[in-house]
């Protein structure tokens, strides 16, 4: 799961240096795996599912809008 996530956001860096964005079906379809990951207790998989939810937002445009909210305060709670 961990190495699906990491090949996903090498990915999603490849579109972010070329500024490119994904399609919001693409993006859609990462949405559910993202909040699993996020949800995970080994430490290492929350942690990139949270790079992921972050790099999703970035790079699908306007397409993940309605979950940038819930992905950044999660985010925020993980840290305090």
């Amino acid at each position: 799961k961990e190495a699906a996530l990491y090949v996903l956001s090498q990915m999603l860096s490849d579109f972010q240096d070329t500024e490119k964005q994904i399609s919001p079906e693409a993006a859609s379809g990462f949405v559910d795996f993202t909040h699993y990951a996020m949800r995970q207790p080994d430490a290492f998989l929350r942690a990139r599912g949270y790079l992921i939810a972050g790099s999703l937002t970035r790079t699908s445009g306007d397409a993940l809008q309605q979950y940038a909210a819930s992905f950044l305060e999660a985010s925020l709670q993980a840290i305090s």
